[in-house]
């Protein structure tokens, strides 16, 4: 077991009473799997959809992939849209290799971890509640070491 908790990626929760990993139920990995389903279908049909118009659906004036921008361009709604689905094909991948880890932690070790993700891009109401639910796992080993 303590092989498997500092080897793994993601944090095991353990239980605040008894410091024992706290084991995780047929409904979390039901519910895990359903998740990484769900990241599956978004990932491959965000990246069937915009890779022949090389990950940029909507056409601007400068092309995405530079920084030649001027101001203005920044704020066009084409940019905007590429940079939203590129942001939200970023979070469905990351979001997908983490569940995967989950669930392999789950059946593996039958173990609970912590959330690495809360849906910060759809369910943030400000910046700062943004950057609390991307990475939850860094933030919560930032705060314990500094």
């Amino acid at each position: 077991k303590f092989v498997l908790h500092f080897s793994f990626v993601l944090e095991i929760q353990f239980d605040s009473v008894t410091q024992n990993p706290q084991s995780c139920t047929k409904q979390d990995i039901r519910t895990n799997l359903r998740i990484l389903t769900t990241m599956v279908v978004l990932s491959s049909t965000l990246l069937s959809l915009t890779r022949h118009v090389h990950y940029e659906p909507f056409s601007t004036q400068t092309p995405s992939h530079t920084m030649d921008h001027t101001f203005p361009e920044l704020f066009q709604p084409s940019h905007l849209g590429n940079n939203f689905l590129a942001a939200v094909l970023l979070y469905s991948i990351l979001n997908f290799g983490f569940k995967l880890f989950e669930v392999s932690l789950n059946l593996m070790g039958g173990y609970k971890s912590h959330v690495f993700m809360s849906n910060p891009l759809f369910q943030s109401t400000s910046p700062s509640d943004f950057w609390n639910r991307w990475n939850q796992i860094v933030q919560g080993l930032l705060k314990v070491c500094l």
